[in-house]
């Protein structure tokens, strides 16, 4: 007597679907939270806002709000025009991490805040200028546009 024994194997494939979103200050997802951001052309898109530095406590906060479709691992990013009069000492808030950014370097160009596991919904990018002046060259902080690449 013969016996045959099949054995059946399953495997689950995830697809990495691709995602990136930009959201510049000009979009409905970018708003001014506290004090007077002034715009000036030029930058990402048509436009770029500022404000002014401070040395103490934050007068001027701004957020982007990047939609994020898909649970993952998702690079974020900010884009800026430098100049020399820029904050060297710029705090971007994702995910409650801080990150600080000089803004006097890499003009126009994306610049990685960090890489999060975000879930479906959207990811808050902030902007301040608490503390962010510390010499009498750093006068301004800009606000341009935050990107969400999805990497895993």
């Amino acid at each position: 007597s013969t016996t045959t024994t099949t054995t059946t194997t399953s495997t689950t494939t995830t697809t990495f679907v691709p995602y990136t979103r930009i959201v510049d200050n000009s979009e409905s997802g970018f708003r001014a939270v506290s004090g007077a951001w002034n715009r000036l052309a030029g930058g990402y898109g048509v436009n770029f806002q500022w404000a002014p530095t401070t040395a103490g406590a934050a007068t001027h906060v701004a957020r982007w709000t990047v939609p994020i479709p898909a649970a993952g691992r998702y690079e974020v990013s900010a884009i800026w025009r430098a100049y020399t009069d820029r904050s060297r000492r710029v705090p971007y808030t994702i995910q409650g991490s801080t990150v600080i950014i000089d803004q006097t370097q890499r003009s126009m160009q994306w610049v990685p805040l960090g890489t999060y596991t975000l879930t479906p919904g959207t990811v808050v990018v902030e902007i301040s200028n608490a503390g962010t002046k510390s010499t009498a060259a750093e006068k301004y902080i800009v606000a341009d546009a935050a990107k969400g690449v999805r990497v895993e």
